[in-house]
């Protein structure tokens, strides 16, 4: 595997992604609020007035990215699989992710869990198999538990905010010469995956 593949996968394997903050091009980490805050910028949850913000029972999304998007049009509703049509998505990372978080927010005070999966594959030039193709592929899957505290000093100016998690992830990474791909769904099967705590 490539530096480089390795950096365009690793960029999405994040634990939640708000879909609030990625229609803004994932950016305003300083306004979180609510249960973005907790992910984003746990001092947030400092802001506001009285004591109670909100209760989240589910919130499920769905990320795609632009490359998955063709891949699946293009195999499913163009019916072009071959070798030859995958070759245009090579250096692009197709990736899917999901999250669900459910929780309680309050002014100061948050808890909460949350479940995410991401996979990202790749088809990209191995500068440690001989510039060969090779097919990467990475899996995660997470179960967090959260607890976030925050508190504001002089009149709101001032804030501070901590998230603690306990997370479970699941992961699973292969990298097969192109010409051995047929069978990769084989291959990232539960068996091979590592539990890290």
């Amino acid at each position: 595997m490539t530096t480089q593949a390795a950096a365009d996968s690793l960029e999405f394997n994040t634990l939640y992604r708000s879909p609030y903050f990625l229609g803004r091009g994932d950016t305003g980490a300083a306004t979180a609020d609510n249960h973005e805050a907790i992910f984003y910028n746990p001092a947030g949850l400092a802001l506001g007035k009285g004591i109670y913000k909100e209760t989240v029972l589910i919130s499920p999304s769905l990320q795609v990215s632009s490359q998955t998007k063709d891949l699946v049009r293009q195999a499913l509703v163009e019916s072009e699989n071959n070798a030859e049509a995958l070759q245009g998505f090579a250096g692009k990372n197709v990736h899917l992710g999901i999250n669900n978080f459910t929780g309680i927010v309050f002014r100061r005070f948050a808890i909460g869990g949350l479940a995410s999966a991401d996979t990202n594959v790749m088809l990209g030039k191995d500068a440690d198999q001989n510039g060969l193709e090779t097919l990467h592929a990475d899996a995660a899957v997470n179960r967090v538990a959260t607890l976030s505290a925050a508190e504001a000093f002089f009149g709101d100016t001032l804030l501070f905010g901590s998230t603690v998690k306990y997370i479970l992830r699941n992961e699973a990474m292969i990298n097969v010469s192109a010409a051995d791909a047929d069978n990769i769904a084989d291959k990232l099967n539960a068996d091979d995956a590592k539990q890290e705590r």
